[in-house]
């Protein structure tokens, strides 16, 4: 299937994705990563886009300052081979007899549309090479069982990335221009 990273030993792994409290609105997809260096899951926006899985929402905070609209989370994850741009949804994943239900997960933005790409700093980020194929990233997806139980810990909860990149955005429409820092 032209899965090859160049490298031997690449394990792979298959993932059930379900809509949220449904198992027969189900996509099984192969040549899912498994990486113990990241966190989560996350696949290709194609491969679930039958789903129509809910977005991850971020409520409106009008006593922030300044004040912060609701939006959509949006992800931009460096990874080892480059960085992978594109918003959570809300899913109920399988894994042989396991399951979680009701969690977020990384949709890989393989659009190609370019009011949704990677916004200007998150290229940086992951090394010039923001990553929107299933020929770039030589997988389905990457399905991250690291040792801690954080993302990006304190640095992700504050929102606060000074010095940093910048890995969650809340979007206030389908337009990169929308997007900015948040926690």
């Amino acid at each position: 299937t032209g899965f090859s990273l160049g490298a031997a030993n690449i394990p792979y792994v298959t993932v059930t994705v379900c809509a949220p409290g449904s198992r027969t609105a189900c996509v099984t997809i192969d040549h899912v990563i498994l990486d113990t260096g990241s966190y989560g899951l996350r696949v290709f926006k194609s491969k679930v886009a039958a789903l129509g899985l809910p977005a991850v929402t971020l409520a409106a905070d009008p006593l922030a300052t300044p004040p912060t609209p609701q939006g959509s989370a949006v992800e931009c994850y460096p990874f080892v081979v480059g960085g992978l741009w594109g918003p959570l949804a809300e899913a109920d994943v399988l894994i042989a007899s396991e399951e979680a239900n009701q969690i977020p997960i990384h949709l890989i933005d393989d659009s190609g549309n370019a009011a949704s790409a990677a916004t200007a700093d998150c290229a940086p980020a992951a090394g010039q090479q923001v990553l929107s194929s299933v020929k770039e990233l030589q997988a389905n997806g990457v399905l991250g069982v690291g040792m801690v139980g954080l993302d990006c810990g304190s640095t992700c909860a504050s929102g606060n990335y000074t010095g940093q990149h910048v890995q969650y955005y809340r979007c206030t429409d389908a337009s990169t221009a929308s997007c900015k820092a948040t926690a």
